[in-house]
């Protein structure tokens, strides 16, 4: 039995594993809030292919017949899946100890500074509906500093433009009048920090 249950890439030595088990455990748990280009982990995934053919061509040695090309794919096959098992073993610790909540607070804050932002589109509504219009309908309006805003403004049309220190990032609402009804469109950088809402730019926001 222990002939068929071998631990992946088996055929190299076992500081190999360790080193790849650390590579993809940094880059699945450290980088969960980074955005693309998601260069590293392709090249990292394609490493790892490379090396389970690798190694297993090293063991099934010259490729002379289709027979040794089968073994070599299902040697790799097999490395690959069962070193899929163990990184799946190896997070195990990591969501119980070290949940990776770092891209939760960030956004959680500058969803307050969207509702903020937000308390301007009743009475810009009030003014366009009335005008036909948006022209002048953010007059005499000013955002004011407070616990999450640093600053910003609204501009004569009635875009809402609203700044944040913690964490940095800056939130944009725009009206537009489309059928006689106003519209919202909410978009904010950096991305990854904005609600749902405000990181679908095509999706305008009520």
């Amino acid at each position: 039995m222990s002939r068929y249950l071998k631990r992946p890439l088996s055929g190299a030595h076992w500081s190999l594993l360790v080193v790849l088990v650390l590579l993809w455990e940094f880059t699945i748990w450290g980088e969960s809030c980074r955005e693309g280009p998601y260069n590293f982990e392709v090249a990292l995934l394609t490493a790892t292919i490379c090396t389970a053919l690798w190694i297993n061509h090293i063991q099934v040695g010259p490729i002379l017949q289709a027979r040794a090309v089968a073994r070599i794919a299902g040697g790799a096959l097999y490395d690959l899946l069962s070193f899929a098992l163990v990184l799946i073993v190896a997070a195990i610790p990591i969501v119980i100890f070290l949940p990776t909540y770092s891209c939760y607070t960030p956004r959680s804050k500058v969803s307050e500074i969207v509702l903020y932002a937000s308390s301007f589109k009743t009475e810009i509504t009030q003014r366009a509906l009335k005008t036909k219009s948006l022209a002048n309908v953010g007059i005499g309006m000013q955002v004011l500093p407070s616990r999450r805003v640093k600053g910003g403004m609204v501009t004569k049309d009635g875009v809402i433009i609203v700044t944040s220190e913690d964490p940095p990032a800056v939130v944009i609402l725009t009206p537009d009048i489309q059928g006689g009804e106003i519209k919202w469109q909410c978009r904010g950088y950096p991305t990854k920090y904005m609600p749902a809402m405000c990181r679908e730019c095509d999706r305008p926001g009520r």
